[in-house]
């Protein structure tokens, strides 16, 4: 009888502890947390990154825009303005550095009409003169088995590997590319890399112009307020292979 008593009175125990651990739960949680949905937060979330405001890059009209739709969002759940002249902004400066509109492109005697032609991926403070070595498609390069230092790599895009499963997957494209096969080059000693576009790098075309047009920002005083690249990375179109090999074969022989 005496050992029944005592497991009833533990079962008993852990029942009351359980239910005031979950209200002592309950009473920390934070006024409103309840009301936070997953959905709510998704719809909020993919308003924000949606392709209506084209990246919402610094000093544009795009960034006012999103700045617009996040400040009547507050309004609109009641949360006063805490910045800058009774708004919800803080207002401060920022450097640009971008490719300026007259600037021309020449490779091996032809000139490239700036963003129609030739667009510049990664900008530079410098002057080249050196050899255009071709590597051919990107998939089937060994980059260890080749040198690139002081030399002007040219190679043809490849989207295999690529994840297209992301927001603005034109804007992101070119700079993926950089990422997966450029680096390399670059940490390797290339001068400047080329990359020959390939059917989707056309078709993103246009949204990766409009993206570097932008070129760069920082605040004043920044790492990024100066140019500190080294080595520029231009994008040709793919009629454009035929020059560049043409020119790569007549060299080597």
């Amino acid at each position: 009888m005496s050992k029944n008593y005592k497991m009833k009175k533990y079962v008993f125990l852990c029942l009351v502890l359980a239910v005031t651990s979950s209200l002592l739960a309950q009473l920390n949680n934070p006024p409103g947390l309840n009301l936070i949905r997953v959905e709510d937060l998704k719809t909020d979330l993919y308003a924000l990154a949606d392709a209506h405001f084209n990246g919402r890059s610094a000093g544009t009209l795009d960034e006012l825009k999103a700045s617009m739709w996040l400040g009547e969002k507050y309004r609109s759940i009641g949360l006063k303005p805490a910045g800058d002249d009774g708004t919800y902004f803080q207002y401060f400066n920022i450097v640009r550095n971008h490719i300026a509109d007259n600037s021309s492109i020449q490779i091996n005697n032809t000139t490239y009409a700036l963003w129609k032609d030739v667009a510049i991926a990664q900008m530079a403070n410098i002057n080249l003169n050196a050899p255009i070595i071709y590597l051919g498609n990107a998939v089937d390069i060994d980059t260890n088995a080749i040198d690139v230092k002081g030399k002007v790599v040219a190679i043809e895009a490849n989207s295999k590997g690529i994840n297209f499963d992301v927001s603005l997957p034109t804007w992101r494209y070119n700079r993926n590319i950089l990422a997966k096969y450029g680096q390399s080059f670059l940490r390797k000693g290339a001068l400047a890399i080329i990359f020959i576009a390939d059917e989707m790098a056309e078709k993103a075309w246009d949204d990766a112009s409009e993206n570097f047009k932008r070129g760069s920002y920082d605040i004043e005083g920044g790492p990024n307020q100066n140019v500190n690249s080294k080595a520029p990375v231009l994008w040709l179109h793919a009629n454009a292979i035929k020059r560049i090999t043409r020119k790569y074969c007549n060299d080597k022989n």
